[in-house]
């Protein structure tokens, strides 16, 4: 999840700074060749594009949901142990 989130926000980041770059040039006197420009505004939106099209069809074939069926289930026995050493500790303490 956390991955998820942090490629989201860099994604969000990287199309911020792309249309402000095209919107500045686009606003300037003189709006010349700006071929770096262009160049970084092709290639996050390409990414971009590419994150938001092919993304959630890749979460289709690889869910999240599925992954966590098998990890949460699997934790239940460790905070049953994790229950019972606690009782055993206060148990011990009481005896004391």
């Amino acid at each position: 999840m956390t991955a998820y989130l942090a490629v989201s926000a860099v994604t969000a980041i990287l199309l911020l700074d792309a249309e402000m770059r095209a919107l500045k040039w686009l606003a300037s006197e003189s709006p010349g060749p700006a071929a770096a420009d262009a160049r970084f505004c092709l290639i996050v939106l390409g990414l971009a594009f590419f994150r938001v099209g092919f993304g959630p069809l890749l979460d289709l074939l690889h869910p999240v949901r599925a992954g966590a069926r098998m990890i949460f289930p699997a934790l239940l026995p460790l905070r049953r142990l994790k229950a019972f050493l606690r009782q055993a500790d206060r148990d011990r303490s009481v005896g004391e």
